[in-house]
Order: C-alpha cells, then sequence, then structure tokens
C-alpha cells in the first residue's frame, strides 16, 4: 500500500482537515471537454454556480427527494456520472450508492437495487436492454423513479419495464458542457418516442438549416434571455 494511503476498512471515524478559501459564484470550479462527436473535442470551464446550481435541472428530471437512495450507471469519464453521481443528488440531500463491478451481470445488479432500497435509477439504453432479458416481475424494488439517457430508449423495452415494475422510463438529453436540457420529468405526459421538454433554465428552440425557428430541424439555446439578464 502506498505511504499516507489507508485500506477502505481502516478510513472509518478518519478525518482530515482541508486548506479553505472563499469562492466568488463567478470562480472556475472544473473543466470539462466536450465530447467530440461532432468536432475536435473543446475544453469548457465551469463555475461554482453554473453546474452545481445548474443542475437544478437535472435533479428536477431525475425526480430526485431528499432521502432517496440514487444509483445512477455511468463511467466517471463521462460528465453523467457528474451529473447523476455527485451534483443532482447533492442538490437534492439524496444517498449515492456507488456500485462497482468488474463484469455486468443484469441479476447482479437487480440483487443490489433491491437489497440497497434503491428508489430512483438511471441507466443508458443498453443497460436497460440487458436488465429486460430477466424476469423483472419477479425482482421487488423500491423504485420512484426510472429513467434513461444516452441514446433513444425503444418503446419495447419501456413497455416491459412498465409492464413489470408499473414504472415509466423517462427519457433526458443533455451535452457534456451543459447540465440536463430537454427531458420527461415526473408527472407529465410521457409521449412514446419523444425525449420530453425543455426543463427549467432551458429556453429551447428548433432551427432550420437556414438558421429559422421551424416544427423540426437541430436543437438550440436561445441565449437572448441569459444576454438581456
Amino acid at each position: 500500500m502506498r505511504q499516507r494511503w489507508l485500506a477502505y476498512d481502516e478510513s472509518a471515524g478518519f478525518a482530515a482537515e482541508f486548506p479553505t478559501a472563499d469562492t466568488r459564484a463567478d470562480d472556475l470550479l472544473l473543466l470539462y471537454f466536450t465530447s467530440g462527436t461532432t468536432s475536435k473535442p473543446k475544453l469548457v470551464g465551469h463555475t461554482h454556480a453554473s453546474y452545481p446550481v445548474g443542475h437544478l435541472s437535472t435533479m428536477y428530471w431525475l425526480g430526485l427527494q431528499p432521502g432517496d437512495v440514487h444509483l445512477n450507471l455511468s463511467s466517471p469519464g463521462w460528465a453523467k456520472h457528474a451529473w447523476s453521481c455527485v451534483f443532482a443528488p447533492w442538490n437534492a440531500e439524496a444517498t449515492v450508492l456507488a456500485y462497482q463491478y468488474e463484469r455486468f451481470r443484469a441479476k447482479d445488479l437487480l440483487e443490489r437495487i433491491v437489497t440497497c432500497g434503491v428508489t430512483t435509477f438511471c441507466a443508458p439504453p443498453t443497460v436497460w436492454r440487458m436488465l429486460i432479458q430477466e424476469d423483472l416481475s419477479q425482482w421487488p424494488v423500491s423504485l420512484r423513479e426510472v429513467c434513461s439517457a444516452g441514446e433513444p430508449l425503444n418503446p419495447e423495452v419501456v413497455a416491459q419495464v412498465q409492464q413489470a415494475w408499473g414504472l415509466t422510463i423517462r427519457d433526458g438529453f443533455g451535452q457534456t458542457e451543459t447540465t440536463a436540457q430537454i427531458g420527461n420529468p415526473p408527472g407529465q405526459h410521457v409521449k412514446r418516442g419523444s425525449m420530453g421538454r425543455p426543463l427549467p433554465g432551458y429556453s429551447v428552440v428548433l432551427l432550420s438549416p437556414d438558421g429559422m425557428p421551424s416544427d423540426e430541424g437541430e436543437i438550440c439555446l436561445t441565449l437572448r434571455i441569459a444576454h438581456s439578464a
């Protein structure tokens, strides 16, 4: 073991003091690279307000409440890990369940969801497709909210989860450099095939190739409100 490291079972009760400093809301907090899906990755800076406070939209989409046990399956290399494993549950005063595994097995995950009393769960579509290979009705989950993000989720998966657990998987959309922008929040009608509505804090428009508002087009965020504030 490296010097000054503690084994996990020896860490209970360990306390350390770290230097503190006063910070402003617009001070730099962290840096994220964009995913590079459509162009080269770009470095995006976030302040003490833009990510922590900005993730109120993510908390709203996930439906997190104080006292929830929240499980999110996302590796630390993805911004979704910060979204749902740090900032959104932090804002909601929820407990974060960290599930570590070397090889994914749907039965093991379902067992953990049951034994740990998970109430809110978010996973990418790949995981949901693997979960429905099991008889979900045999697992007495305590789930209240179930979400998916990363790519469109096919209606067949949504229907099987609904039949087994009586819960509707709610899609959400955002970007590495933002918080959740569009989603299906709890309590609102979920239209099949739709990823949702603009979430609080975002003004979303669809623009045609000539840059004009349209019923179909590219998802864009209007900055007019922010500029006039």
